[in-house]
């Protein structure tokens, strides 16, 4: 578990890096700021160890719990049940 975990992690810590450059090309963040985030950032590959996952406990791949609720329409929609779901 803990090589997934590591996977998913680094492809984090990879699109967090990728979103602050693209800010900071947008004009969104000054250069600077890019920066201050940047240097926050783990230099290495991130490692989860065994010990890690026990101290934070994470549910990656858990099943997601889905619930669906009942709703109204205000207006008029599909009355004459030519709408069909698929």
């Amino acid at each position: 578990m803990s090589e997934s975990l590591n996977s998913v992690l680094s492809h984090i810590l990879s699109q967090t890096r990728e979103n602050i450059s693209l800010l900071a090309s947008l004009k969104q963040i000054s250069a600077h700021e890019a920066n201050e985030l940047l240097s926050k950032l783990p230099k290495t590959p991130i490692s989860v160890s065994g010990d890690s996952l026990d101290r934070f406990p994470l549910a990656i791949g858990a099943a997601a719990t889905i619930t669906l609720f009942k709703v109204k329409a205000l207006w008029g929609y599909n009355e004459d049940g030519k709408v069909t779901l698929l």
